[in-house]
């Protein structure tokens, strides 16, 4: 799992610097690529407040902090959204 997550970490990071570049918005914060320290914490803080939006555009990242964080929030949204 540690070399999995730390090279989707490194791509993912290096997408953003590259979409900040290029001035293209995402759904992960572009304060994220302040530095790979910040772009963990705010991917972290992606994962739990708009989960569905980083499964969809970034599934890679989302399913590495589904297994570091031994959570599904994009499950658990969508399940209480159709129950609702």
């Amino acid at each position: 799992m540690c070399a999995a997550w730390a090279r989707v970490l490194k791509t993912e990071y290096e997408h953003l610097l590259e979409g900040v570049e290029h001035r293209h918005l995402s759904v992960i914060d572009l304060y994220g690529a302040s530095s790979s320290a910040e772009f963990f914490a705010v991917v972290t803080e992606c994962f739990f407040e708009k989960p569905i939006q980083l499964k969809r555009h970034h599934p890679r990242r989302y399913e590495q902090s589904q297994l570091f964080c031994r959570q599904d929030p994009a499950a658990l949204l969508e399940r209480a959204t159709a129950e609702g």
